[in-house]
């Protein structure tokens, strides 16, 4: 898996623990990210 990819999951994986634990509604989209980014933080 590249890095970008791995850290779109892992911000993707804090948000929905963040969202459990404060009983927020999230639906988070699949990650269609195929590389490195600077934009990697918005998926």
């Amino acid at each position: 898996m590249k890095r970008g990819k791995k850290i779109c999951n892992t911000l993707k994986e804090v948000r929905m623990q963040v969202a459990k634990v404060n009983d927020i509604k999230y639906a988070p989209t699949e990650c269609h990210h195929e590389g490195d980014s600077a934009r990697t933080y918005l998926h």
